[in-house]
């Protein structure tokens, strides 16, 4: 028989090839004749076909001539009589097993290792900050008033270091952190300064949200008057920080009230229903009883979580005043800090967001607030800082060197892949599934580490490894659909595309052409092939092929990266098992 090879997947050594019609014959790297290890897609082979259980298989496939073009015979021109794959798909590339130091663990102190990273939480709010939070350099910079925006990728640790800075309180530091979950952002709606236009609206109520917690922390604060605390704590009562929900409710009521007295000041019912009091003025009296009787300690005051109801957010608000309330935190942060740094107060407002809400504030003053803003970048470097702290914490192991700490939880065997023809080192076979962040690597470690108890404890073995890739590749998809909703809300279906072309690397006219089925169809309300290409390469579900084919350039590792429509797209490895292509 005759036909062409119509798929072919280089990593698990397998293909399909169509003989003219509808039925596709599968067939195994072993089937290739004369040692052949590659194939490119495209190529007319000739094959022995079989029926098995009702699939087309194919034996014996060897090369043979191109196809001619519309089916007609080919002319010695058009004919290819040698097929020569390109060298660097046919060479063999094996990683040799580690064969340095570690240090072996008996067999109960390897099964309370591999229980212990098991146990290891995706959500920084439920990990052991004291015992896993490894400080980055973005720590000190925050706790030092040099950055108050903090932006990274979901998943990059914004919440960890938000959850390790809550827990740290000396004589000299406060914090509290303001979470925007369950944010009310309808409250603010109605709370907006209509002396001012948009995004500048909101402002005066950020600052007077802001500097209403300094008070309330100032009350903890023993540099502070005595008599000044116990004022505060009358008009502050100790609720959960976190909730702003509850403290705006209190804060912003018609009846609420304060009288300071002592060190010059005196407000009486200045928040009451009776009082003429502006927002402005309300804000100014706040600021300046700060300036007069704040000590010399730090007060960070955080703001985190805000992509815990993003989903909804952008559909009820992107083209209301969800954009404009973000705008003026920002603004009244950068307020509040050229304030009270005249004032030599250490007040450092902190904002934690995602990067790409962040990518969504269009202001003129943006560039204004590069001096105080700081990316969380993670580099293999930074993310092999992190393992080993994290598995010496868990093992109890203290080791000079990455890959002494390493195998001491890992066996010393490479991994297979590309049908036994390729190994890669399990940090590097890890890796490529990844898309950098901290909490994928942490949560490949744990389902490696339950996966291997479960299969008598010891050293995670290569196959442990290789088996736990599809069960990532599953939580890969789920974190991304979650992430990228906001913005394409018939991401399911968008992926159900990928997945019914089944190729790892395809062009975009092959995307656009399933995709408008899918249009047609209304299961995908955006029309637009183009949109949805960009947004997929944004959060790097796809990356560029390039020209020599030798490198796919995906966003996650080059950030300034953007979508080349005229090169073949590449799906994420780590989405492949997940999305049916591998």
């Amino acid at each position: 028989m005759r036909g062409q090879v119509t798929y072919w997947n280089e990593e698990r050594g397998y293909g399909f090839i169509n003989a003219g019609g509808t039925k596709d014959y599968f067939f195994h790297i072993s089937a290739l004749e004369n040692g052949k290890d590659s194939i490119d897609q495209g190529t007319v082979v000739e094959f022995e076909g079989r029926n098995t259980n009702g699939r087309h298989k194919a034996d014996l496939v060897k090369l043979g001539a191109q196809l001619a073009p519309s089916g007609k015979k080919a002319t010695p021109r058009q004919r290819r009589t040698e097929y020569t794959p390109d060298p660097r798909q046919r060479r063999t590339e094996y990683t040799p097993d580690y064969d340095g130091s570690f240090t072996e663990l008996s067999a109960v102190d390897m099964t309370n290792c591999l229980e212990a990273v098991s146990d290891w939480k995706l959500e920084a709010k439920l990990e052991d900050a004291i015992r896993y939070f490894l400080p980055v350099p973005e720590t000190d910079l925050i706790k030092s008033g040099k950055k108050s925006y903090i932006i990274g990728r979901k998943g990059t640790g914004k919440t960890a270091i938000v959850s390790y800075l809550s827990g740290v309180s000396n004589e000299g530091f406060s914090t509290e952190k303001l979470s925007f979950k369950n944010f009310p952002f309808n409250d603010l709606y109605k709370l907006e300064n209509e002396q001012y236009t948009k995004p500048n609206q909101y402002i005066t109520l950020w600052k007077y949200i802001i500097y209403s917690t300094v008070v309330r922390m100032m009350a903890d604060r023993p540099k502070v008057d005595p008599l000044l605390r116990k004022k505060i704590r009358k008009v502050y009562p100790e609720p959960n920080a976190s909730d702003l929900k509850g403290l705006l409710k209190k804060w912003t009521a018609g009846d609420f009230s304060i009288s300071v007295l002592g060190n010059g000041f005196s407000f009486a019912n200045w928040f009451s229903k009776r009082s003429d009091t502006t927002w402005v003025e309300r804000v100014d009296h706040l600021e300046e009883f700060i300036k007069k009787n704040c000590d010399s300690s730090t007060y960070l005051v955080m703001f985190d979580e805000l992509d815990e109801d993003y989903k909804e957010m952008m559909d009820r608000f992107i083209d209301g005043g969800y954009i404009h309330l973000l705008t003026s935190l920002f603004k009244a942060v950068q307020d509040i800090r050229g304030i009270m740094d005249r004032e030599g107060k250490h007040v450092f407002p902190i904002i934690f967001l995602r990067d790409d809400i962040f990518d969504l504030i269009t202001d003129a003053d943006k560039t204004k607030w590069r001096d105080f803003t700081t990316t969380l970048d993670w580099t293999l470097p930074k993310i092999k800082s992190l393992l080993k702290y994290r598995i010496e914490k868990s093992s109890g192991i203290s080791n000079t060197d990455f890959l002494d700490s390493w195998h001491t939880l890992f066996d010393n065997k490479s991994i297979p892949y590309a049908a036994r023809r390729k190994s890669l080192h399990s940090l590097d076979f890890i890796t490529r599934s990844t898309q950098g962040r901290p909490r994928d690597y942490i949560h490949y470690l744990q389902v490696c580490a339950e996966s291997q108890l479960e299969n008598g404890g010891g050293r995670i073995e290569q196959k442990t490894v290789v088996s736990a890739d599809k069960t990532y590749s599953n939580y890969l998809k789920s974190e991304l659909s979650d992430e990228i909703h906001g913005v394409i809300p018939d991401i399911g279906n968008v992926f159900r595309v990928l997945s019914q072309i089944r190729k790892s690397i395809l062009s975009v006219d092959e995307f656009s052409e399933v995709f408008d089925g899918y249009v047609e169809k209304g299961l995908i309300r955006s029309r637009d092939a183009g949109f949805i290409l960009q947004t997929l390469f944004y959060f790097s579900v796809i990356g560029n092929v390039s020209r020599n084919h030798q490198v796919h350039i995906f966003r996650h590792e080059h950030p300034e990266a953007v979508l080349n429509f005229s090169e073949n797209i590449v799906i994420h490895r780590g989405l492949m098992k997940a999305l049916q292509i591998l």
